[in-house]
């Protein structure tokens, strides 16, 4: 097999995902993914397409205006092999994301309109440790990967 062949870099992309790999934050800061492929991700988008799909209330916490960015899957499997063929001396923590911000209001309106759900949103008391902002700064991937 081509080290550089698609079907190595979509295998070790799987096998990654998979095995849901650890120490990826040891390597990259990863926005909240989204995709067809993932599942159980316990994440804010898989959650909320769950709960509308299956008319559960979706859940927001505090006014639902705090921010989120996401990365498709399949940027984040692209940046990851652009990540790997980087020169030997290149270790850094590269911020893999998008900048662009949804609020948790929005995000949740989106996904009811989409799926056409019966769902409500219903809003609950903002946990202390809930980050207001997640944006990454994405400059250094811009710069390493193109």
């Amino acid at each position: 097999m081509d080290v550089n062949s698609t079907e190595l870099s979509e295998y070790a992309a799987n096998a990654m995902l998979a095995t849901h790999i650890t120490f990826i934050n040891e390597l990259a800061n990863v926005a909240d993914l989204v995709g067809s492929d993932i599942d159980n991700d316990c994440r804010v988008v898989s959650n909320f397409i769950v709960q509308a799909l299956q008319g559960k209330d979706i859940m927001i916490y505090g006014d639902g205006q705090q921010t989120r960015s996401f990365c498709y899957v399949d940027d984040l499997i692209d940046a990851m092999v652009k990540m790997m063929n980087t020169d030997a001396g290149f270790t850094g923590l590269v911020n893999i994301g998008s900048p662009g911000e949804f609020t948790m209001l929005q995000l949740a309106e989106t996904i009811l309109k989409l799926s056409s759900s019966k769902s409500k949103i219903i809003h609950q008391p903002l946990p202390s440790d809930d980050p207001w902002q997640r944006q990454p700064n994405i400059e250094l991937a811009k710069t390493k990967f193109g």
